[in-house]
């Protein structure tokens, strides 16, 4: 029997709708908050952050920050190239669990501890495997869902970031009583302590979709470089198609 206050919730559609998720639908808007309230708390002082920390100034701020963000595109652009293949050899879930942790988790620790800009340099490169997390969050939360349920799902989590945003002025109150730098410093182990947890729990409630499983079965032989030749072709199929080369 429903207690009063899942009767109360029931009364709204879109509550309603989203207690209708079940699977790793569920699981995956379930975790959410994990993510979007650390990265509210955050995003405010980022840059302040980095800046105190690094010592940059007017002579160095654009070469520093270019060199940040060039680290973090390679970082992106060859995990986005691999990412396809080791997910459909390893699962979704596996690959999910590792990225996750090594693009948030251990990004965020390496934020937490930075003493230089070496450190930044290093989380930029980790957080880049943020491609491949994705990709593999991707197929976790669509593949075995009811195509009707994926926009109350994205929903959700939409809701559920807006909401976050709402907690920003905790950030505010922890600067102007401790300072950017000790601060933020709190922040990023919240953070890391609480993105690695939500990449834990989404490993140990999903399960592997049919369509992980049936890649992994594909692939268990195929050879690495056999199905990196693959992705060549299809390349070479991209930019050699008129309509795809524009």
């Amino acid at each position: 029997m429903a207690n009063p206050v899942t009767k109360l919730l029931q009364k709204n559609r879109f509550i309603r709708s989203l207690m209708s998720l079940d699977g790793n639908a569920k699981w995956v808007v379930l975790c959410e908050p994990f993510w979007a309230i650390t990265s509210a708390l955050y995003s405010a002082y980022a840059v302040q952050y980095r800046k105190e920390v690094i010592g940059l100034n007017n002579e160095n701020l654009g070469f520093l920050l270019g060199t940040l963000v060039t680290i973090s595109l390679v970082s992106q652009f060859v995990c986005s190239f691999v990412g396809g293949v080791i997910i459909d050899k390893y699962g979704r879930r596996r690959i999910y669990l590792i990225s996750d942790l090594l693009s948030a988790g251990f990004s965020m620790l390496l934020l937490a501890l930075a003493k230089n800009f070496w450190w930044f340099a290093a989380s930029m490169f980790f957080a880049g495997g943020w491609q491949i997390a994705t990709n593999a969050w991707s197929g976790i939360t669509t593949e075995d869902t009811d195509p009707k349920k994926i926009p109350i799902a994205f929903s959700g989590m939409s809701v559920m970031q807006l909401a976050a945003t709402f907690l920003t002025p905790i950030a505010i109150l922890l600067v102007n009583r401790f300072g950017v730098v000790n601060a933020m410093h709190g922040v990023y182990f919240f953070a890391a302590a609480s993105q690695s947890l939500k990449s834990i729990l989404m490993y140990l409630k999903t399960k592997e979709t049919q369509q992980g499983i049936q890649r992994m079965e594909e692939t268990r032989d195929v050879p690495f470089l056999k199905m990196f030749a693959d992705y060549g072709r299809i390349f070479k199929l991209i930019f050699s198609t008129p309509v795809t080369r524009l």
